[in-house]
């Protein structure tokens, strides 16, 4: 028996009912997830924010030429996932934070990380930016990509006299890690901690030798 014109309206209007109320739970089902979207990226954000700043201090505490620079090693560092600790430390090993870096001639070669630096040869790069950006993309590249991710198997390659002998190099680079990673409460959600907090302690930290 065909429906008749009301039935068939009623079945219009119900079909109409179930799709708006569907609909709507979709809207809503979406407008959720874009806040919680919001809600984490203010809170990355104003991590990234808190990263900066420590960074910044403590860079302008050792009077280092890299202070202005804090905000691109926090950059760097996401870009990659990259511990945000690494970057600074190693410049701190390697150059007293940007302070004793190599000359060639007159020629500064913003080189604070002693990268590519071997029996007389020194890459060169023409800013503070340049080579915070190029170290930090290689060792994304050539280190963590290749499962070269934890300070002692970094060392193996970044300094392999240091790996060889006393492992100078490595504890400098999680000491220095360390000092960074006490001013931040959190773990950084796309990395891991270059230090081991179990390593030192505050009667120690000061005694050591090879922290420039």
């Amino acid at each position: 028996m065909p429906f008749s014109k009301k039935t068939s309206f009623y079945c219009l209007y119900l079909g109409l009912f179930l799709s708006l109320f569907s609909f709507v739970d979709r809207w809503q089902t979406y407008h959720l997830q874009v806040i919680k979207f919001q809600q984490a990226e203010s809170r990355l954000s104003a991590e990234k924010e808190k990263r900066i700043i420590i960074l910044r201090h403590f860079l302008k505490e050792k009077n280092s030429p890299l202070t202005a620079y804090a905000a691109q090693f926090v950059e760097v560092a996401d870009e990659y996932h990259l511990p945000w600790t690494l970057l600074p430390a190693i410049a701190g090993k390697e150059s007293s934070f940007g302070k004793h870096v190599p000359y060639i001639g007159a020629k500064n070669s913003y080189n604070p990380f002693g990268w590519g630096v071997n029996n007389g040869r020194v890459i060169v790069f023409s800013s503070w930016s340049e080579a915070i950006w190029t170290v930090g993309a290689s060792l994304r590249r050539r280190y963590f990509d290749r499962g070269l991710v934890r300070p002692t198997s970094i060392e193996s390659r970044y300094n392999p006299l240091s790996y060889h002998n006393d492992h100078n190099w490595r504890r400098g680079v999680e000491y220095l890690s360390w000092l960074l990673e006490q001013e931040l409460p959190f773990e950084q959600n796309l990395s891991y901690r270059v230090s081991n907090d179990t390593m030192f302690d505050s009667q120690t930290v000061n005694m050591l030798p090879w922290v420039l």
